[in-house]
């Protein structure tokens, strides 16, 4: 069954059409990053899969339930971090997190026992008795992650969960979530310009670019279809011309004794230009592989997107 799935849906602001006829599905249990340029729409769609705003067009359902029909359902069933770092002023640390758990309607003593693992989970002992506006940008953000985490919701929505954390707290982040994901099955969807995070934590992605779905899939297809592998090889003589590696080299770039190329389907193609250059009457000394990246994946359709509407290249 899908955690989530949505047809059609669309929103606008005044004139601007944020959201255009996004279509797409979120099997249950699966990490799932909603990516895209600044603008395209990745916020507004989060806010209507959690009942925070109406959609004008189009369907969606979220942990079975329906998000026009069912909205307080739903609401029930997830846990959401924003962007904002809205905490009580007036509360504690810990109290911030006890009592969003117990307006979930947890127990006193279940409330209390998941308190305490954020808590220790997230590093956050030191600052338990600080009230929210005492606390640093980073450890409030850090707080609205343990806080949501610790539920135990269905299907988590995390918009950008890791900025304003340090890189510490941000491998705790990926640690906890993925065990979450693994232990209690939940569903998660988030939204990140962290390449890194994607490849760290995310099974599928979905990019959306002026309020479309231009493409999505799985990060391993993706990243095996269209990144590129760079090897560098070291040679035992100066090749007189570079072979020819056939149409998996993108690019390659002779320096010397060191030969470096750039291969799609590198996996396939490295044991066939080993054999090219055996041909050449050359031997290599040693090899360096650098596996293709998710981020190299991501720029590339970004600029091929950019590239159809004629405009200019982000990759914010």
């Amino acid at each position: 069954m899908d955690a989530i799935s949505c047809g059609g849906l669309a929103k606008a602001f005044r004139n601007t059409l944020a959201v255009e006829g996004v279509s797409f599905s979120v099997p249950k249990g699966r990490v799932v990053a909603l990516l895209g340029p600044n603008g395209a729409g990745k916020t507004t769609t989060l806010r209507m899969l959690t009942t925070v705003i109406k959609p004008d067009a189009g369907t969606a359902t979220v942990c079975g339930r329906d998000i026009l029909r069912e909205s307080l359902s739903v609401r029930k069933a997830i846990a959401i971090v924003s962007q904002s770092t809205w905490l009580n002023h007036y509360l504690s640390l810990r109290d911030n997190i006890l009592t969003y758990l117990l307006l979930r309607g947890l127990t006193w003593t279940e409330a209390q026992r998941r308190t305490q693992w954020a808590i220790d989970a997230f590093e956050l002992g030191q600052h338990t008795a600080k009230r929210s506006e005492e606390l640093s940008g980073g450890l409030r953000r850090r707080t609205m992650v343990a806080r949501a985490l610790a539920c135990s919701a269905q299907c988590y929505f995390l918009d950008e969960p890791s900025i304003g954390l340090d890189p510490g707290a941000k491998q705790t982040f990926w640690k906890q979530l993925s065990a979450l994901v693994r232990h209690a099955g939940a569903t998660t969807f988030l939204t990140t310009h962290s390449m890194d995070e994607v490849e760290a934590l995310c099974d599928d992605v979905i990019l959306i670019d002026q309020g479309k779905v231009i493409t999505s899939g799985s990060v391993q297809e993706l990243v095996e279809s269209l990144g590129t592998t760079e090897v560098e090889f070291k040679l035992t003589a100066e090749l007189e011309r570079v072979p020819d590696f056939g149409p998996t080299a993108k690019r390659v770039t002779l320096n010397g004794h060191t030969l470096s190329v750039a291969f799609a389907h590198g996996k396939e193609a490295i044991p066939r230009a080993l054999f090219r250059l055996l041909d050449y009457g050359v031997q290599v000394c040693s090899m360096r592989v650098v596996p293709p990246r998710f981020e190299d994946v991501y720029l590339t359709l970004v600029k091929a997107q950019d590239r159809r509407r004629g405009g200019n290249v982000s990759g914010e």
